[in-house]
């Protein structure tokens, strides 16, 4: 036989109800203030790092270009390599474009020599500069982790705003088989006065090695 609750009883129901509802609503907006988080803006101050003909490299010298790709890369990775022409050819289709590109190792060399600063440039040719981030703190401060992983910036204001994060494409693989260049859409959207679609995608590869 059904009982319909008492008026106490159906009032501690709604309270019950209306706690769980405000404790889910907390638990989303918690969920969600990290993603917030990562979706502020990255601004990236100057740095400085030995290319392999003995000169320092300063960021703050491209100061003047439309974009500036930063990408981390590995000597050693299989992941990392199999990007080294795409970057090569990449780097040609935009040059005439004040588009320039720095390639980073950040990689403790001490697990593994390809990635030292005196050998890594022989393994892997680009023609851009190679810069070899010794004491890993340029990673940090991009908070990189993966090798490779790529970044667009964009002068802003004596610093360099992130406006790209991510994977260089989809398939590390296999060049001919790319359905999406993440990289290049977001250098044409910078090079024409757009924010990129695309901010962020997640990085693949081989992780830094970290000291």
């Amino acid at each position: 036989m059904f009982t319909r609750p008492s008026g106490v009883k159906t009032l501690k129901m709604m309270t019950k109800f209306a706690v769980h509802a405000m404790l889910s609503v907390g638990l989303g907006l918690l969920l969600a203030l990290p993603t917030a988080m990562a979706q502020k803006s990255l601004e990236i101050t100057d740095f400085s790092l030995p290319d392999g003909e003995e000169n320092e490299i300063k960021l703050s010298a491209y100061k003047e270009q439309q974009a500036v790709v930063v990408v981390f890369m590995s000597s050693h990775c299989s992941w990392a390599t199999k990007y080294a022409d795409r970057l090569g050819e990449l780097f040609e289709q935009y040059k005439d474009q004040k588009v320039t590109i720095l390639a980073i190792n950040s990689n403790d060399a001490s697990l593994n020599e390809l990635d030292a600063g005196k050998v890594m440039r022989t393994v892997t040719v680009f023609p851009f500069p190679y810069l070899k981030d010794e004491q890993q703190e340029v990673a940090k401060q991009f908070k990189a982790t993966k090798n490779p992983e790529a970044y667009v910036l964009i002068p802003k204001g004596g610093k360099f705003s992130v406006v790209y994060q991510g994977k260089i494409d989809d398939n590390p693989l296999d060049a001919k088989m790319v359905r999406h260049n993440y990289l290049t859409d977001a250098i044409d959207a910078v090079l024409a006065g757009k924010k990129p679609e695309v901010a962020s995608s997640p990085a693949s590869g081989c992780n830094i090695k970290w000291r």
